[in-house]
């Protein structure tokens, strides 16, 4: 296991996909630090930026554009290894199968993990320093932050795992997850719709994957409430790590 999270840590290192993401994180993080700089002379715009603080470091992962970047960084690595057929090199190394995707799983996990983190650990700090650490932030909320934002990244990866694993295309992967966000909330209205029903609404709304995500890290709700969100997208990661490992155990890629 060792062997294969090393492995597969120096591939994602010297992959050009990595390379790109981080530049791309690096260059939106120090165009946001000066918008928060000019904005800090700006009193209409500093009056709205107060409200939010250290909280901001929340809000970094909250679009689509995240989650899209985070499933071409996967599919790019994974997905790509049945186009060039290294798949077969990585199956054949004597090493249980599920192993494997769980060493690919840690290691991609843990590369989107310190990317993200740094990139909005910088943006937080520098919002702190300028307008505090903003309004109605505790220890609890701070604590469900962090948890909400492990949830929310290991989850997704775990998806983005399935997907790439699946597909088999990195190309497929990453339109399967714009139709994941565009299109599945575009069928959550037209079903919220079609029941004429409040709370089945309500229900399918809040319980759709992608809201879920944004619920993980919305501390603006009860700390229970907050903390079963964050509960069921780590179970739901983990029936997507259980299902790829079953596929990969039965896939012939000899």
């Amino acid at each position: 296991m060792r062997n294969i999270i090393k492995s597969e840590f120096f591939r994602a290192r010297k992959s050009g996909i990595t390379m790109g993401i981080s530049i791309y994180y690096a260059v939106t993080t120090f165009f946001w630090i000066i918008i928060y700089t000019v904005a800090k002379f700006d009193k209409d715009i500093g009056e709205v930026l107060a409200e939010q603080g250290f909280p901001t470091f929340t809000t970094f992962p909250m679009c689509t554009l995240y989650f899209l970047l985070l499933a071409f960084f996967v599919g790019g690595l994974l997905a790509g290894d049945y186009s060039t057929g290294a798949i077969k090199q990585i199956a054949s190394r004597g090493v249980e199968r599920k192993r494997i995707i769980l060493g690919q799983y840690f290691v991609v996990s843990i590369w989107i993990t310190g990317i993200t983190f740094v990139a909005a650990l910088l943006r937080a700090l520098v919002a702190t320093a300028f307008w505090g650490i903003g309004e109605g932030l505790t220890p609890l909320n701070l604590l469900l932050m962090n948890l909400g934002w492990f949830a929310v990244i290991w989850s997704y990866s775990a998806f983005a795992v399935l997907v790439a694993h699946f597909v088999r295309s990195s190309m497929l992967s990453l339109v399967i997850h714009i139709c994941f966000f565009i299109g599945g909330n575009i069928v959550v209205m037209i079903v919220s719709i079609l029941v004429n029903n409040d709370r089945i609404a309500d229900f399918i709304y809040d319980f759709w994957p992608t809201h879920l995500l944004d619920h993980a890290l919305d501390f603006g709700q009860t700390p229970a409430a907050q903390l079963g969100y964050i509960a069921l997208l780590l179970v739901l990661g983990g029936v997507c790590l259980a299902l790829c490992m079953w596929l990969f155990e039965k896939r012939d890629v000899a």
